[in-house]
C-alpha cells in the first residue's frame, strides 16, 4: 500500500505547476510581520485594520485587544469591529485612523490599488501598511478572475510598478508567504497611481521586473519594520 501511495504522489506531482520564484524557508509568515509592526506602537492605544478576513484566523491571531482591531470583509456580518461591507464603502464612511493596516482583500489589481490609496489616507504618522500576495507562485496562480487555483495571488504584483515609482514611500517585499509588501509612507508622500499602463503589463513583464524589486529576507524585513 505504501508503494502505491508513493507512486500516486509521484504521478500527481508531474502535473502540479512549478513555482517560478523561490521563497525563503523561514519560520515567519504575514502574521509575524503584522505583530512585529504592532510592537512599534503603544499596545493599549494603537489601532489595526485588516482588509479581507478570509477564515478570520489571521485577524483573531493579531496580538491586540479586540477593541483595537478592525476588520473589513463583505462575506461577514457586521458585529463589533467587524464591518461586513466592501472596503470602498468602509473607507467612504470611516473616520478612524490606523497605525498598522494589512491589505488582503480582493486580489484584483484595480481593487488593491484603491485599497492602498485609501489606506494611505487613513494611516497615522509612522504607520505601516502590509500587502499580501505580491509575488505570484507562477502564471496560473496570478490569473484573474480566479478559477480553481488552490493558491491564488491574483495580479496584486502589478502594484509593484506603482510603489517603485512613488516618492517619499519606503517599500520592500518580504520574501515569505507569497511576498508580503511593507510600505512606510513619509510626510508629503506621492503615490504613483498610474493604472492603465500597469494593468497592461503581462506576467512575463513581472518576471523581468522581479530581479529589480526590493525583495528582502525575513530578518531584513523585521529590521526594516523596526527602523
Amino acid at each position: 500500500m505504501k508503494k502505491i501511495i508513493e507512486s500516486y504522489i509521484k504521478f500527481k506531482s508531474k502535473f502540479k505547476p512549478k513555482n517560478d520564484f523561490k521563497f525563503e524557508n523561514a519560520n515567519y509568515n504575514r502574521l509575524s510581520l503584522i505583530n512585529r509592526s504592532l510592537n512599534n506602537f503603544d499596545q493599549t492605544k494603537c489601532k489595526y485594520l485588516e482588509i479581507g478576513l478570509g477564515d478570520c484566523n489571521n485577524f483573531n491571531s493579531v496580538s491586540l485587544d479586540i477593541k483595537n482591531k478592525y476588520g473589513v470583509d463583505p462575506a461577514f456580518d457586521s458585529v463589533n469591529n467587524i464591518h461586513g461591507v466592501r472596503s470602498d464603502e468602509f473607507f467612504n464612511n470611516n473616520n478612524d485612523t490606523f497605525d498598522v493596516i494589512f491589505i488582503d482583500g480582493l486580489h484584483h489589481y484595480d481593487q488593491v490599488l484603491k485599497d492602498l490609496k485609501n489606506s494611505l489616507n487613513f494611516i497615522n504618522k509612522n504607520g505601516i501598511i502590509l500587502i499580501h500576495d505580491m509575488i505570484p507562485l507562477n502564471k496560473i496562480s496570478q490569473e484573474v478572475p480566479r478559477k480553481k487555483q488552490k493558491i491564488w495571488t491574483g495580479d496584486v504584483w502589478k502594484l509593484c510598478y506603482n510603489l517603485i515609482n512613488s516618492r517619499n514611500i519606503e517599500f520592500i517585499i518580504s520574501n515569505i508567504d507569497c511576498g508580503v509588501g511593507i510600505v512606510k509612507p513619509s510626510d508629503n508622500f506621492d503615490l504613483n497611481t498610474d493604472f492603465e499602463s500597469n494593468n497592461s503589463k503581462s506576467y512575463d513583464d513581472f518576471k523581468i521586473l522581479y530581479d529589480k524589486l526590493p525583495i528582502k529576507s525575513a530578518s531584513e524585513s523585521l529590521k526594516f519594520i523596526d527602523k
